[in-house]
């Protein structure tokens, strides 16, 4: 019988995942390094949708473009609420 889990996202499917979640009428910040990113938060295709309309709530409630500090701050609610993430930073 074959494994039902699907693989995990490497770097470049992840910055690929972002690229196709964040929405598109949502403005995003042209210094927004998405490669960076992915490299440093490691994150399952769903977890990268929550954090990008999550960002994107955000990013509309403060009436700014999408940036590092919105992404991130997203990111780490979506690990937060994973179970991921504790003030001393992320879990292994």
């Amino acid at each position: 019988m074959s494994d039902p889990t699907l693989p995990f996202p490497d770097p470049d499917q992840r910055v690929a995942l972002w690229r196709a979640h964040l929405p598109s009428g949502v403005p995003v910040d042209r210094g927004l390094d998405l490669a960076t990113l992915a490299t440093r938060y490691p994150m399952s295709g769903g977890y990268i949708r929550n954090a990008a309309l999550r960002a994107a709530f955000r990013a509309a409630e403060r009436g700014c473009v999408i940036d590092t500090a919105v992404l991130v701050g997203a990111i780490e609610a979506e690990y937060r609420d994973g179970g991921r993430l504790e003030a001393i930073g992320v879990l292994e």
